[in-house]
């Protein structure tokens, strides 16, 4: 309840409203009140005595959290011209790929170094304040172009502001395309550690290094270097906005089979690697196309829309995962086997990458008559 409901719950809704904001009001005010809030609400949660006091904890914090991407991906949008927008956006996405990794770090200093879970916390607290004072020295706040002002101030408002995100059929698909590529990731993130731990169970210590190694590594280098050539290839063609996530997809969709069928762990390892590799520079595309798409008064309250479908479609999507597993163990007499969830993960990330694949290309016939990407003068 404390990891998935009482943080997702108010981090998807509370989104909604953070999106709009982000369209009408200093974005660096929110970054800051994020910063200052979630640093708040992690050291209350290592004071934390009684489920009741960490799961407000973790309401607070899904609420802090839930200013930061709409915020941050509206000024990515205005401060970086389109032809460096990818490797803006790709940048940002690394924070998702540390993450990753401090998360693994901090049950090392939690566990490993004695420190406890307690103390972890207000260290994170701590470190989330001295983001908050590098932030206010270094950010500016940009002024709104004319015209996002008027639009704001008129009829874009409120749940009208969210279905004009809906206006265009190229973001209905863009939207598809994040929708699928979130559900097969998060089968991805959430069962790949127990496909390991049932197929390879001598390897279970290696793999707690190997798997943070892969998503940390393998997501950097993919977001980096999907940005880089989003950026280089869109100048000839604007369709590389989305065709480059859209290949990254099909190749990513090819090494999951892979990972997931190969007979030794050395090689399950290494297109685990490529799997990541290929497929995760998703995001900080999908970020760079709706900030084509959309007017610049919209751009908030698309990423904080997708933002609450994808929290669904990632909630969703192990569910029905372990659901499946569990009802076929028993069916076939099989449960905790490894070859079984193979199948099961292997196929739902496949068809899930496929599919955003095509959507992308869905969205690229209209790319092509909406997108004018600037060239490098």
């Amino acid at each position: 309840l404390t990891s998935g409901l009482a943080f997702t719950g108010v981090f998807a809704v509370a989104g909604l409203v953070a999106g709009r904001l982000a369209d009408i009001s200093p974005r660096k005010r929110m970054l800051l009140t994020s910063l200052v809030l979630g640093s708040f609400a992690t050291a209350c949660a290592g004071c934390a005595t009684n489920l009741a006091g960490a799961l407000a904890t973790r309401c607070a914090l899904g609420l802090a959290q839930s200013l930061t991407a709409p915020a941050s991906y509206s000024l990515i949008g205005q401060l970086f011209e389109p032809r460096l927008r990818g490797k803006a956006n790709g940048v940002y996405s690394l924070g998702i790929c540390f993450g990753v990794g401090m998360a693994s770090l901090s049950q090392l200093v939690n566990v490993g170094w004695g420190v406890g879970w307690r103390r972890t916390h207000h260290l994170v607290a701590a470190a989330g304040l001295a983001l908050a004072l590098v932030l206010a020295l270094i950010v500016q706040e940009p002024d709104r172009p004319a015209n996002a002002k008027s639009a704001s101030s008129g009829a874009n408002r409120g749940l009208e502001a969210l279905s004009n995100v809906f206006a265009e059929p190229a973001t209905r698909w863009l939207f598809a395309a994040g929708g699928a590529r979130y559900f097969g990731g998060l089968a991805l993130v959430v069962f790949m550690p127990e496909f390991y731990r049932r197929t390879f169970p001598s390897y279970a210590a290696a793999f707690s290094v190997l798997n943070a190694v892969v998503l940390v590594l393998g997501g950097a280098m993919s977001a980096v270097a999907g940005g880089h050539l989003v950026d280089k290839l869109s100048q000839r063609d604007a369709r590389f906005l989305v065709w480059v996530p859209a290949m990254g997809c099909v190749m990513g969709a090819f090494a999951a089979v892979a990972t997931v069928t190969v007979p030794s762990f050395p090689a399950s390892i290494f297109f685990f690697f490529l799997t990541i590799l290929f497929a995760e520079c998703w995001f900080g595309s999908f970020t760079n196309a709706l900030q084509f798409l959309l007017p610049a008064q919209l751009v908030g309250s698309g990423v904080s829309l997708f933002l609450f479908v994808g929290s669904i479609l990632g909630s969703v999507s192990p569910l029905l995962l372990g659901l499946a597993d569990r009802r076929l163990g028993l069916v076939f007499g099989r449960m905790n086997d490894g070859a079984l969830l193979a199948d099961l993960l292997g196929g739902t990330i496949a068809i899930a990458y496929l599919v955003c694949a095509a959507c992308f290309w869905m969205v690229s016939k209209h790319v092509s008559r909406e997108v004018q990407v600037p060239s490098v003068s």
